[in-house]
């Protein structure tokens, strides 16, 4: 009866060891999960916050001066195409490493395409 017992409270502390293990695995991945939201709705959305400027900027320009406004066109076009390189390394960054190290995730990044561009219209 004794040894019963014993193999009885066993099994009990690594049932409860596996189920604490499992909590704790699924808090991991639920807090990579939000890490890899914020990190895609901040990145994501300050590109697209570019894009709609410099869409913006191109529409000023086209009738004024229709190469300036090409040339924004084109900076459109090549934040657009960075856009899935950076979703990839969001997600990459984030879950690399399982061990509870943190890793740095994308630098945030403000262009300053007005600045490049000459508004005055005189």
């Amino acid at each position: 009866m004794y040894s019963f017992n014993v193999e009885k409270e066993e099994l009990e502390k690594k049932f409860f060891q596996q189920m604490q293990d499992n909590f704790l695995s699924h808090l991991r991945v639920k807090q990579i999960n939000e890490e890899i939201n914020s990190n895609l709705h901040d990145d994501v959305g300050s590109q697209l916050s570019v894009i709609i400027s410099l869409n913006q900027l191109a529409l000023y320009w086209l009738e004024r001066d229709p190469d300036k406004a090409k040339d924004i066109m084109n900076d459109v076009k090549e934040t657009i195409k960075t856009i899935p390189n950076k979703i990839e390394n969001i997600i990459i960054n984030n879950i690399a490493d399982n061990n509870g190290k943190k890793h740095s995730t994308l630098g945030r990044w403000q262009p300053f395409y007005l600045l490049q561009y000459n508004l005055n219209t005189t």
